[in-house]
């Protein structure tokens, strides 16, 4: 939470997987703006929890559903 500006209404990603010299802020999409406010309100310090060995989950996720030649990165190939 702490890379959320509320008053200049942005979002900064201070360390993206090309390195920190590589930082960018993102105006707040509007669409979660209302949720970023609650998630302040509750002093959370994250916007997601993940779940222990979440590569596990999800593979036990796709082994139930029948789909085991999925993993962990296929969902985000959907957006």
């Amino acid at each position: 939470m702490s890379c959320i500006d509320f008053q200049e209404n942005k979002i900064t990603f201070p360390s993206p997987k090309s390195g920190e010299d590589r930082a960018i802020s993102i105006p707040t999409p509007a669409a979660i703006k209302e949720l970023l406010a609650e998630l302040a309100e509750e002093q959370k310090k994250f916007t997601v929890e993940f779940p222990f060995q979440p590569s596990r989950r999800w593979q036990q996720f796709f082994i139930k559903i029948k789909k085991e030649h999925l993993c962990f990165h296929c969902p985000r190939d959907l957006c």
